[in-house]
């Protein structure tokens, strides 16, 4: 019964991320709150996205710059503990609308036709990076400071895929670490991540598939669009709460 609970919104997730590098949570975690309490879910959802990163990874791994990666990492791994802070002492309410406002004009102002590229230095992927562990360990929501700044350098599809896919994977493997430590994932939850590994499979294979066909400029425009709804879904949880 779990998994076909938990199988369409898997193959739907890993569809999108597959194609873009990014979107996994914006479709599966609305369905899969549906049937599975959010403890199950998080943990489940960073299981999955070792598997469905690591697919993406092994499709343009020869694509991606190991110093861009080690500057976001530097910031990311630095932004957990100060965006767990963050979480215990600041309204939950308002810093994710004010957060999710910030995401989804941010892309919009791209998506326009602004840039503002930028030096992709020590200092600078830093402080991406370190905006990015902010918000993961705030609000579980690592991609928009990443995803912003490959769109503002103009990235192609490829590096940009590459990109996201090794700093997912790295990421998910700390992470997946730390829940392990704290006990969050356990047989009952491995168990329904292998029942949901096929579907997440399949899913990120098509996307993988898709996004070899999609044009430079679909995709771009594509990946704005998510990171505008990303946004705004973050405001209108937060209104809702």
């Amino acid at each position: 019964m779990e998994f076909f609970q938990a199988g369409l919104p898997i193959f739907l997730g890993g569809l999108l991320q597959g194609c873009t590098g990014f979107g996994f949570s914006l479709l599966a975690v609305p369905l899969l709150l549906l049937s599975f309490p959010g403890a199950v879910v998080t943990p489940l959802l960073v299981l999955l996205s070792l598997a469905m990163n690591f697919a993406v990874w092994c499709d343009c791994r020869c694509r991606f710059s190991g110093r861009t990666l080690a500057g976001l990492l530097l910031g990311g791994v630095a932004g957990l503990l100060p965006g767990m802070w963050a979480l215990a002492v600041l309204p939950v309410r308002g810093f994710r609308f004010a957060a999710g406002l910030i995401v989804a004009a941010s892309a919009l102002a791209l998506l326009s036709g602004f840039r503002r590229p930028l030096t992709p230095r020590g200092g600078c992927l830093f402080s991406v990076g370190l905006a990015s562990g902010f918000l993961n360990g705030s609000l579980s929501m690592s991609g928009p400071p990443v995803i912003l700044f490959l769109a503002n350098q103009d990235v192609g599809k490829n590096l940009f895929r590459s990109t996201l896919a090794s700093y997912f994977l790295s990421l998910n493997v700390v992470t997946a670490a730390l829940f392990l430590l704290r006990g969050m994932i356990d047989a009952s939850l491995l168990r329904l991540g292998l029942a949901g590994l096929p579907a997440l499979l399949a899913g990120t294979g098509l996307g993988i598939l898709l996004a070899r066909q999609v044009p430079e400029g679909v995709f771009r425009r594509l990946s704005l669009a998510l990171l505008v709804l990303m946004g705004l879904s973050l405001t209108v949880t937060a209104l809702r709460s």
